[in-house]
């Protein structure tokens, strides 16, 4: 595995939102010791339950119009929109939208309107916010995530979690463009004429140009101060465009790569300035596909937004996992990041053990901040989820009185504690899986699991089924691994109820309808699939051993094309590779007699599940 030793920059400001970092710059107080020790029970206060339950985050929903009039804020817990006048301080418009769109990212177009992704809606939906009126709903994927407007043919690209880029006009009638670029898309923005795309779970950068040819596929590096302080790529949470420096910049995290105990404080061991096996990072990529990355973001604990400056030399990072004083917090930084030496190459990475200097530049901001934004002074403004506040300077708008505060949501996307800035959806973004092949120490490598669908259903839980239920997992993992304290028994309720409300993504029609019908029937016959990959998750819930070196959980299938690598270990890179070498044989189903073709099928029909 590669060991970087440079430090390389993109030539900006860093503005981080950090929850922890032992510095005499940042506005932080280092932990006593009894604060290293974890507390019996965390305090997460009184078991609230929302109504309308909140979905896991994502960040980046919020937007400020070309005239900077306006700031229009997506709302994926309440599933509205709001328009804010950022002169007057004051919502103008406040938009409805259906049960369980859950709006996210937004776009401007030339002639003003605004157009957002319905992330569960399957649609993009259409405002006028000078007027405060919906103007159009289209549908385009089951799951778009990413969208980019291009003045050039005056049209919307929308990127899609299933790999689709869909190309429609920015308003109106007229032809549709399917590309298919592969799975797990994230962002898409428009550079020169050419496009660029994001995956969420590696952070992979794609490039293609105006008729969809494949330019380039730029992947994050592992970077490290050592052999034994490797930091492996994942989790790309937002790209964003630098136009002036024809750069696009990733915020993702980084994954420890390794081994990780599996005792008290676990989790913890890492990067002195983060204290955690995951950390944020940045990283730009150039139109020829040259890669800068910077060091650690000290304490970003789920960077799920960042914004850059007009003049491209300030950008701002939110962090909806800080942590301080038992609730959730963000503290605004400042702080220069490293330039690559003059005529040198920029390709490259830092040393993860590194900090990006910082000195603090804002008071605490109360609760969870999950988007930013420069005015056209190039002053910030946050967007905060509960209370549903937008932040301009030193006012607060306010964009509901709704609450939708759940001890759930809350467990699941907080920092665990001050000795260990890490939550649950570090490792488990969006209520998924990272994407990540971890190895601990003792068990060797594993692969994170997704906990999409309804989890509660699938235990006992971890691969080696060690994990009776949730109660059991939570005692291991948060409160020993992760340092956060015992959780009540009302709190892992809580958790759990919240847990089984995050949903599957959604099935994918088949490419091939026929294939995947034959597919179907070796899945259901011969090939013995069915004996154990049951129900509405398809799995049995057994621990068994599949030929493949000992017993494991029969894993669950429901969404499984989304979640590469596969077995136990990360062995498979692809659903074909399964039925390959590492698959474990004839134990694991029967496909040895199988022919190329019916495998094929066989793989066809699994990517619907």
């Amino acid at each position: 595995m590669p060991v970087s030793r440079g430090v390389v920059g993109f030539g900006f400001l860093v503005l981080v939102a950090a929850g922890a970092c032992n510095s005499s710059n940042y506005d932080y107080d280092p932990p006593s010791q009894e604060q290293r020790i974890p507390t019996a029970q965390r305090d997460f206060g009184p078991i609230v339950k929302a109504t309308h339950t909140p979905p896991p985050i994502s960040g980046g929903t919020l937007l400020l119009t070309a005239d900077g009039a306006r700031a229009v804020a997506s709302d994926p817990d309440r599933d509205r929109v709001y328009v804010v006048d950022l002169a007057a301080k004051k919502v103008l418009h406040d938009l409805a939208l259906q049960r369980d769109d859950e709006p996210g990212r937004l776009i401007e177009d030339g002639a003003g309107r605004v157009h957002v992704a319905l992330r569960r809606g399957g649609a993009i939906v259409t405002i006028d916010p000078v007027g405060g009126k919906l103007l159009a709903r289209r549908p385009v994927c089951a799951a778009p995530r990413g969208i980019a407007w291009e003045a050039d043919g005056d049209r919307l690209h929308v990127a899609c979690a299933q790999g689709e880029l869909h190309t429609i006009p920015a308003f109106g009638d007229g032809p549709e463009r399917v590309l298919t670029i592969g799975d797990d898309l994230r962002d898409v923005v428009v550079q020169d004429k050419n496009l660029v795309l994001s995956r969420f779970r590696s952070g992979a950068v794609v490039a293609i140009d105006h008729d969809g040819n494949k330019l380039s596929e730029t992947h994050l590096q592992p970077v490290g101060s050592s052999p034994a302080a490797i930091f492996d790529p994942a989790v790309a949470w937002r790209m964003r465009a630098m136009p002036k420096q024809k750069r696009v910049v990733v915020l993702h995290q980084r994954g420890g790569a390794t081994p990780v105990s599996t005792g008290a404080g676990g989790y913890s061991s890492g990067s002195p300035c983060g204290g955690s096996i995951v950390h944020g990072a940045m990283a730009s990529v150039g139109p020829a596909g040259d890669l800068a990355q910077t060091p650690q973001i000290p304490g970003a604990v789920l960077p799920v937004d960042f914004a850059i400056s007009s003049d491209e030399s300030k950008v701002a990072v939110v962090s909806a996992g800080s942590w301080k004083g038992g609730d959730p917090r963000v503290v605004l930084f400042a702080g220069k990041v490293v330039m690559p030496p003059s005529g040198g190459s920029s390709t490259g990475a830092a040393k993860p053990l590194d900090c990006l200097t910082i000195e603090p530049i804002r008071a605490h901001l109360t609760g969870q901040a999950i988007a930013v934004a420069f005015d056209k002074k190039d002053e910030l403004i946050v967007q905060m989820r509960e209370p549903a506040q937008l932040v301009i300077g030193t006012s607060t708008v306010s964009l509901s009185s709704e609450s939708v505060e759940d001890t759930g949501h809350t467990i699941f996307h907080v920092a665990a504690s001050v000795m260990s800035p890490i939550a649950c959806a570090s490792c488990h973004p969006e209520g998924g899986d990272d994407g990540r092949t971890w190895v601990f120490k003792g068990l060797g490598r594993r692969r994170t699991q997704t906990l999409r669908g309804g989890i509660t259903q699938t235990a006992p839980f971890h691969w080696s089924g060690d994990e009776k239920d949730i109660g059991a997992l939570m005692n291991d993992v948060f409160a020993k691994r992760m340092q956060g304290g015992t959780l009540s028994a009302p709190q892992v309720a809580a958790l759990a109820g919240w847990l089984d409300t995050v949903p599957a993504l959604p099935k994918i029609a088949p490419t091939d309808a026929a294939a995947a019908a034959r597919g179907k029937v070796l899945y259901e016959g011969e090939a013995e699939c069915a004996s154990c990959h049951v129900g509405h998750l398809l799995t049995n819930r057994q621990t068994v051993d599949v030929g493949t070196g000992a017993p494991f959980q029969v894993p669950v299938l429901a969404g499984i094309r989304f979640r590469a690598p596969y077995m136990h270990d990360g062995c498979a890179k692809t659903l074909l590779d399964r039925f390959g070498a590492c698959g474990g044989g004839d134990a694991h189903g029967k496909t040895s007699q199988l022919s190329k073709a019916q495998v094929a099928d066989l793989v066809a029909y699994l990517e619907t599940l």
